[in-house]
């Protein structure tokens, strides 16, 4: 076979003989999307969203923290989407980012109480219209907006359902419910083994897991620890870097061979150099 050929030979092999590890029940680890590639796949996140260090989990986007989500007053951030607001005395238009001036006297709509959630309109025969936001749904009141999934992936990290009374959010299978009831994190093995072969007991570990939750969580201090932090269902777990230990407090990291930041000496038959004083 002549070069060409080989290298076509060689891409149909490939192509043909590829595993679509999108194609399980693990959605190849990915908690919004999987793609597979040939020889491989990859993770993307909807809208909102930025993959994390890991490839695999979502985290949310803080859409304020860019040019201020361009809200012209205040930008608040939600799971997986942000939203705008306007200071006293101004109410937000219908392209939901620039505020307009109150007025006393003039429509209903420019009236605080016209009751409207989101978007009010003048109606042809008097009174107002409500209208809500892309994505959400208009309240059997006819006043209130219903988030759905369509807008930020509901509020939630990993998966949306829509119901009667807003989103339900799920995870991923390897991943637990947080008691936000939106976001997710890694569930401990030890936690998950108790469920399964005691549900008393199992019972009891999520209400005291519930309470460390409450408590812990690495974006606070960093979880207390001296280097890396970790969101697990039981709380927070540390760690260390090589070359270091984690102390009984569980927090704390400890050199084994040198004080935390002092190099270490390295030494040859015949000779020896500490780097300290190189």
């Amino acid at each position: 076979l002549g070069a060409g050929n080989a290298a076509s030979v060689i891409l149909t092999f490939l192509y043909s003989s590829d595993i679509d590890e999108c194609d399980n029940d693990f959605n190849g680890g990915c908690v919004h999307e999987c793609f597979n590639i040939p020889g491989n796949y990859r993770c993307t996140c909807y809208d909102g969203f930025m993959l994390a260090q890991d490839g695999h989990n979502c985290q949310d986007m803080d859409e304020c923290m860019f040019n201020h989500g361009g809200c012209q007053h205040i930008c608040i951030n939600t799971m997986g989407s942000y939203e705008c607001l306007c200071k006293d005395g101004f109410f937000l238009s219908d392209n939901q980012h620039t505020c307009i001036h109150r007025s006393e006297e003039g429509m209903s709509c420019m009236n605080k109480d016209h009751g409207c959630a989101h978007i009010c309109r003048e109606a042809p025969k008097g009174g107002v219209a409500c209208e809500c936001r892309p994505g959400f749904e208009l309240g059997r009141n006819q006043r209130d907006c219903i988030l759905t999934c369509n807008h930020g992936n509901g509020g939630c990290q990993h998966t949306c359902d829509d119901a009667d009374d807003g989103p339900i959010c799920g995870c991923h299978p390897k991943y637990t419910v947080h008691s936000d009831r939106k976001t997710c994190l890694e569930k401990d093995e030890t936690v998950v083994e108790v469920s399964e072969n005691n549900t008393t007991a199992g019972a009891d570990v999520d209400k005291r897991v519930k309470r460390r939750l409450l408590m812990e969580t690495c974006a606070v201090n960093n979880g207390g620890c001296d280097r890396t932090c970790k969101d697990t269902s039981t709380g927070v777990h540390c760690s260390c870097p090589v070359g270091f230990t984690l102390q009984f407090d569980g927090k704390t990291c400890k050199g084994r061979f040198w004080p935390l930041g002092n190099p270490p000496c390295v030494y040859k038959e015949g000779q020896g150099k500490n780097l300290k004083n190189k």
